[in-house]
């Protein structure tokens, strides 16, 4: 289906593959198809039902929006020039979100067991980059809460460089996450968390990862830039096994990495 104007259609399933292309809105229900669902918007796109099918791709000029879970078995990519929600659990072996900030609902989230790889790109020139916290501070933000919410064997979250603007930075404010020894509740499946940046990376909260077995990893990545742990601001970094003493791996890569207070840091920079 393609058209000029906006759409919306109730639930739909058909037989081998779903294709939408709209200029404007895409509103539609639950949707089934066998091979591949794709659908593309200059502006938003939102679902109320659920969607199944082997290949999921999601592409607006505006929000995606899905109240609903998305489970499909090669891949799923969501490409937002604004806000990317979750309503619903998206379940695939790959998964990808690209995105100016992201919601994940309070029945949402983004991957299962059944997931390989989850990469989630913040694409928010000039804006703040916030992993962690309570949801302040505008920008891009994924929360505390949503962070709970992430589960694959890698799960990679990427301040994206966009052309013409300044290298982004990001900032960890308080998270815990669980590593692979936590059994069903695990957020890494005896795998790997990277934070990549092509800026700085400014750590402000307490960063946890409990029941951290040995093959979990987590990665913090300033390519060009520092990483600075402020710890009269709470920051801090522990990666902790099933009985609470050190576990899993630390990861720290940039071109200068500094640990201290802020008027410290200020004058080391």
């Amino acid at each position: 289906v393609t058209g000029t104007d906006n759409l919306t259609i109730g639930d739909t399933n058909v037989a081998a593959s779903l294709a939408l292309n709209l200029v404007g809105a895409i509103n539609a229900g639950s949707l089934s198809a066998t091979n591949s669902i794709v659908m593309g918007a200059g502006n938003s796109i939102t679902t109320t039902g659920s969607a199944t099918t082997a290949s999921f791709t999601a592409t607006s000029g505006a929000d995606l929006i899905f109240g609903g879970g998305i489970n499909a078995s090669q891949q799923a990519t969501f490409t937002a020039a604004a806000l990317a929600s979750f309503g619903g659990i998206v379940s695939a072996p790959l998964i990808t979100v690209t995105s100016a900030d992201i919601a994940i609902g309070s029945n949402g989230g983004l991957g299962s067991a059944n997931t390989d790889d989850l990469e989630i790109n913040a694409a928010a020139p000039e804006q703040p980059i916030i992993f962690g916290g309570d949801g302040s501070g505008g920008g891009y933000n994924l929360n505390a809460t949503e962070a709970t919410k992430l589960r694959s064997r890698t799960i990679s979250f990427n301040a994206l460089q966009v052309s013409g603007a300044p290298a982004p930075d990001i900032t960890i404010r308080n998270f815990t996450m669980q590593g692979s020894l936590a059994g069903s509740s695990a957020n890494l499946l005896a795998s790997d968390l990277f934070i990549n940046s092509p800026g700085n990376i400014r750590v402000t909260g307490a960063i946890r990862i409990e029941n951290a077995g040995g093959e979990d990893g987590l990665f913090l990545s300033a390519e060009s830039g520092r990483i600075e742990v402020v710890t009269d601001m709470g920051g801090s970094i522990a990666m902790l096994g099933a009985n609470g003493g050190l576990g899993g791996n630390l990861y720290l890569d940039a071109r200068h990495i500094a640990v201290g207070k802020a008027d410290l840091l200020v004058r080391l920079a």
